[in-house]
């Protein structure tokens, strides 16, 4: 039974993913909020968006997810070698997405939260941008007398892969510019800037500052 209403679902979600216009905003409103962990009022959901695992995806008010988003959520699969850390700034649960109010996620934007991930308010993630909670590693960083060989492959049997986890946290009022990535474990603090193109691995950001090339330029 389960399988027959998880294949009706794939087939309504393939019939109103394209339906362009307002009436395809309040389709898909209609449609996912029902869908949702949790969904507010005044959630635009554009053409071509995906959601994996949407019971563990949670938006605020006034939310815009633009064209072709691909928001991941849920716990990630077992059977494979994890290092698991902590990032003190999340404060939800492994595998859940919360997204505050007055955000806009652009087009092409992917979110993969397997590893939990929280965005504030007030701010966009931009076109082309892609957070990742849950990223494959070329060596058992638990075990430093593990030699066995890992790799970047998803379709790899589990004994050959190894994975890095940690949440990821974009504070309120921060920017992520177009095309930035953002790796497992990562906090954009309150306020802080990000600029075209940039990775952005555990570091150390400031908040209220604009970061060019990874140069930073106080704001004011």
């Amino acid at each position: 039974m389960r399988k027959i209403v998880h294949l009706i679902s794939c087939f309504v979600e393939a019939m109103i993913r394209n339906i362009g216009g307002s009436a395809g905003r309040r389709i898909r409103y209609w449609y996912y909020h029902k869908k949702l962990g949790s969904c507010g009022k005044k959630v635009y959901i554009d053409i071509n968006v995906t959601f994996l695992n949407p019971h563990s995806i949670f938006l605020g008010e006034k939310v815009w997810i633009d064209n072709g988003a691909i928001l991941m959520a849920g716990k990630p699969a077992n059977g494979r070698k994890t290092d698991i850390r902590v990032n003190e700034h999340y404060q939800f649960e492994r595998g859940e997405l919360h997204v505050g109010n007055e955000v806009h996620i652009g087009p092409q934007v992917i979110i993969q939260a397997h590893g939990g991930c929280e965005i504030g308010d007030k701010l966009t993630i931009g076109a082309g941008s892609k957070l990742y909670t849950l990223s494959h590693h070329y060596r058992n960083t638990i075990d430093k007398a593990d030699t066995t060989k890992y790799y970047f492959g998803s379709m790899t049997p589990n004994e050959e892969q190894f994975l890095i986890e940690a949440p990821v946290v974009v504070k309120s009022k921060s920017a992520v510019g177009m095309n930035c990535t953002i790796l497992p474990g990562s906090t954009i603090p309150e306020g802080a800037w990000l600029g075209v193109g940039l990775t952005i691995k555990r570091n150390s950001l400031k908040p209220d500052t604009v970061y060019t090339n990874m140069d930073e330029v106080i704001k004011g």
